[in-house]
């Protein structure tokens, strides 16, 4: 406030004081998709952004500026002069504009505010140009306004920090809903139009992720938002974050030339493909990048006004714990306005003896720091060794509730579901199918009764009570607060193994026998 009454002079945290957004949305939407008609590929598509120039991008773009001000002075001699500066470690991560008439131009260094400026009171703009990615930067930015009148020269500062990105969580109500093409499969076709009527009967809209062919919508990006107060009420800017993942990539060998030239006849597309011959045995390998520009097309395509994409990963592959589905939320609790984060690892002891794990342990260092310095939501990491995917979404969720913390844990329970099939085994059902879907041997209740998936599937309990005691430790979560639902695993199995599963490795990675009621929108 420019009317004295704010004497607060403490530093900006995340939790009180003066904060700033990350621009990175497109307010004008001038960030472009193709260029000559063609896709443009990742490396082009993160280049733009409001953040991206050294102009305010309209009025929307102005409103996504932080507010400064400074008090008029009318007492200035008419040769007192101002500068305007922020701290070094700042320097490169915001831009500060200043408006006049109708106009903002950037200040720089070498800026000079006149005394008819100072005397009228200056109106300035701080965007953030980056996001608090590491412990490199806090967020907190030092802006200093010196000024000179003749000898006097008194420097006054104001300390912001930029607001933290914040993940969404299962409490809050859908606005939009993502779902795949329905390209891939009958099946999928059929839950895309599900969830269509479901959107429309709730008055949710639902739009399929075009034009990407990833069916797995959820893993290639995680929504969060960031939100600052104005006198206009909440200014708030949702932003995906990409995962640190080249999805979408494809690989296909072939021994020979010959062998190439039989399922490739048409020359390659070097936009596309790029085709890689051994030069020791002569087998090639056919790169292809199709899907992954359709994905990032897809992804990019929603960025807008109030909507921006940050893409901070560089990792060239595609692990597993990356994805988005290892991206879970706990809606707020006391101490934890925002809620926490939940991510999935790996650790040696729990990993299955028959699986020979090349894959890191941990979800990407990157995105690991980055939701550690958002400083709002503590990360809480939790074992998902004995799943194939390693996706903590497989197993825990979270509904509203009507309890003192207003939400409940849903979590899975293999020996739940264990019990059902023992159950049904036991009344003379074995024969009988588990699902409708035709799937072999293992679609028989008798097979989910066996002993060897009893096995893995109180393995998995047995995991999922130890994450439950961490989640108990870290969070004021009691019994009362869970909600435990049957589910029923069976071994990551071997397409050409007899009956599909490898008889000789029973200490395998667990995936779902049966649809998953926990893993949900």
């Amino acid at each position: 406030p420019t009317d004295g009454s704010d004497t607060e002079k403490a530093a900006a945290t995340v939790r009180s004081g003066a904060v700033f957004l990350a621009n990175i949305d497109d307010s004008s939407k001038r960030c472009p998709l193709t260029k000559d008609k063609v896709p443009l590929k990742l490396d082009e598509l993160k280049k733009c952004s409001d953040a991206a120039d050294e102009v305010v991008n309209g009025p929307e773009d102005a409103k996504d500026l932080a507010p400064l001000a400074s008090s008029p002075l009318p007492k200035l001699r008419d040769s007192a002069s101002a500068t305007l500066s922020v701290d070094k470690a700042s320097a490169t991560k915001v831009h500060v504009f200043a408006k006049r008439g109708d106009e903002w131009t950037l200040v720089t260094p070498t800026t000079q505010f006149s005394a008819a400026d100072l005397k009228a009171g200056l109106t300035l703009g701080l965007e953030g140009t980056d996001v608090v990615r590491d412990g490199s930067w806090d967020g907190s930015v030092a802006v200093t306004l010196t000024i000179t009148d003749g000898k006097a020269r008194k420097a006054l500062t104001a300390t912001l920090r930029e607001a933290p990105l914040v993940t969404q969580n299962h409490t809050e109500t859908i606005q939009t809903l993502l779902t795949p093409t329905g390209k891939a499969s009958h099946f999928e076709q059929t839950m895309v139009d599900e969830l269509g009527k479901l959107g429309k009967a709730n008055g949710t809209e639902v739009k399929p992720f075009t034009p990407s062919s990833d069916v797995w919508t959820q893993d290639s990006f995680e929504p969060m938002y960031q939100s600052m107060p104005t006198a206009d009420g909440p200014r708030t800017m949702r932003v995906l974050l990409r995962t640190d993942q080249m999805r979408g990539v494809d690989y296909d060998h072939f021994d020979s030339e010959e062998d190439f030239q039989d399922v490739h006849p048409k020359p390659i597309d070097p936009y596309y493909e790029t085709k890689v011959v051994n030069p020791k045995n002569g087998h090639i390998t056919l790169i292809t990048v199709r899907d992954q520009v359709n994905l990032y097309q897809a992804m990019y395509g929603l960025r807008g006004p109030g909507v921006g994409v940050l893409s901070l990963g560089t990792n060239p592959k595609s692990f597993t714990l990356d994805s988005g589905g290892n991206i879970e939320s706990l809606p707020p609790m006391p101490g934890y306005p925002a809620g926490r984060v939940l991510m999935g690892h790996r650790t040696k002891e729990n990993i299955p003896s028959d699986e020979e794990e090349n894959e890191p342990l941990e979800p990407s260092a990157t995105i690991r720091g980055f939701f550690e310095s958002q400083g709002v939501q503590k990360p809480i990491y939790l074992d998902t060794s004995f799943l194939s995917v390693g996706h903590i979404d497989e197993f825990l969720s979270t509904v509203p509730a009507n309890n003192k913390l207003g939400w409940k844990l849903v979590v899975a329970s293999p020996k739940m579901g264990v019990d059902l099939v023992k159950k049904l085994e036991a009344a003379g059902h074995g024969d009988e199918p588990l699902v409708s879907n035709p799937g072999g041997a293992h679609n028989l209740i008798s097979y989910g009764a066996s002993q060897e998936i009893v096995d893995l599937n109180l393995n998995a309990e047995r995991i999922i009570d130890e994450n439950i005691a961490t989640l108990k430790r870290e969070t004021p979560i009691t019994d009362a607060d869970i909600i435990r639902v049957p589910v029923l695993w069976y071994f990551m199995y071997d397409d050409d193994a007899p009956g599909g599963v490898d008889q000789t490795k029973t200490h395998l990675y667990a995936q779902d026998l049966l649809p998953n009621a926990v893993n949900g929108v």
